[in-house]
């Protein structure tokens, strides 16, 4: 019986370390404040949500224990999305985004990353916006996935006092 106790008390611990280590994702993402967006695009995509969503799809295929987060995850470790560019080039329909992701701890951000993507879209194939810019959102989360693991992995540097 004492070894069966033993080993539940094991695994019980084991959890509550892998819990306590589980990915947190700031989401909606955040627009820079500096950050002109078509109105198209914010408003009729709701761009913050969109994009958040499809980097956290692509966050979870290498951690599946990818957690959605508030707006701030106060003291906790967690990954924050900031949309740095959003551009459509009406002309040659072409549509551009570009993400910052950040690992943060507390006030501290640990590491960070631009990822920049861009689409074309071909005249009279039916793609409307929305789906461009969704599919360039899945394409950075594709890009940024294996860092953000690992960097969110690594242990935060000691602060200096």
């Amino acid at each position: 019986m004492k070894v069966i106790l033993g080993l539940l008390l094991g695994f019980a611990s084991a959890g509550a370390a892998i819990a306590e280590s589980r990915m947190l994702v700031q989401l909606p993402a955040l627009l820079d404040p500096g950050v002109v967006v078509d109105r198209d695009v914010s408003e009729e995509c709701k761009l913050a949500g969109l994009v958040g969503d499809r980097i956290f799809e692509q966050l979870k295929t290498v951690e599946p224990g990818a957690t959605a987060a508030p707006a701030s995850a106060g003291a906790d470790r967690f990954v924050r999305l900031r949309i740095t560019a959003a551009r459509m080039i009406p002309a040659v329909q072409v549509r551009r985004l570009t993400v910052a992701i950040e690992i943060v701890e507390g006030d501290r951000v640990l590491a960070n990353l631009s990822f920049r993507d861009t689409s074309a879209a071909m005249p009279g194939y039916g793609t409307g916006l929305c789906d461009i810019m969704g599919k360039i959102a899945t394409g950075i989360g594709k890009k940024a996935a294996g860092w953000v693991r690992s960097s969110y992995a690594e242990p935060a540097p000691p602060t200096q006092k």
